[in-house]
């Protein structure tokens, strides 16, 4: 029982140890900051101009990148417009989408429908496999016109080849973001993370030897009393 109770006691040290090591880590390091997944980096560019605008999501095509945003943003409320080449895909996700606690208003369109007629939407997310532009020329021109809030539409081109042509969208005045922007901001958030590992490193370190140091201590101190008794 003893022995039972010793390893349970190490047990908890060595998790209290580990969870303040970590806090430490993530208060002084930059480990945590930035983001590596290209999905989390169009979600962020995507969260920040809907909570400026309070305006609607465009998404286009169902893919398991607009798939993911989609999640992120009906859960937030977000009102949503999908929009496919045929509407089977579409109304498929729409209805997963409305079973998601706090999902917000969610319309679905064809690609022809959304080209004619665009609604009201603050930020375009598209990521096809078709082999060329989905949105240019006339459509591009009423896709621009669709945000209220004033703000230039933001479109976010995550296929290849572009989905929407960026000297079209210049030409516009869309801000366009497409894969390469997003690759370099990936990278460059990959990097800040090894520089910041080598902190990170000398924590770890400091906090073994410090460990290594209180584990001898109770193991010799058994041998030390024993010692002191008979002595």
């Amino acid at each position: 029982a003893g022995t039972l109770q010793k390893g349970a006691g190490r047990l908890e040290y060595l998790l209290e140890e580990t969870l303040r090591l970590s806090k430490r880590i993530r208060a002084n390091s930059g480990l945590c900051n930035g983001k590596t997944s290209l999905a989390e980096i169009a979600l962020d560019k995507m969260r920040r101009r809907i909570e400026a605008t309070r305006g609607a999501a465009t998404l286009v095509g169902v893919s398991p990148m607009t798939e993911r945003c989609a999640v992120a943003l009906a859960t937030a409320g977000t009102p949503l417009v999908l929009v496919n080449r045929t509407l089977d895909r579409a109304n498929a996700l729409k209805q997963q989408l409305e079973k998601l606690p706090g999902a917000g208003p969610i319309e679905v369109l064809s690609l022809e429908q959304f080209r004619w007629q665009p609604p009201a939407t603050e930020v375009l997310l598209s990521a096809t496999g078709a082999p060329g532009a989905v949105l240019d020329g006339a459509d591009l021109a009423r896709v621009a016109d669709a945000p209220l809030s004033g703000e230039a539409l933001l479109v976010i081109d995550m296929a290849v080849p572009p989905d929407v042509p960026p000297e079209q969208s210049r030409a516009l005045g869309i801000e366009r973001i497409g894969m390469d922007a997003i690759i370099e901001i990936a990278e460059s958030s990959r990097d800040q993370r090894l520089r910041e590992m080598a902190g990170a490193r000398e924590e770890i370190d400091s906090a073994l030897g410090r460990l290594r140091i209180r584990m001898g201590d109770e193991h010799v101190a058994p041998l030390v009393t024993a010692l002191q008794k008979r002595y």
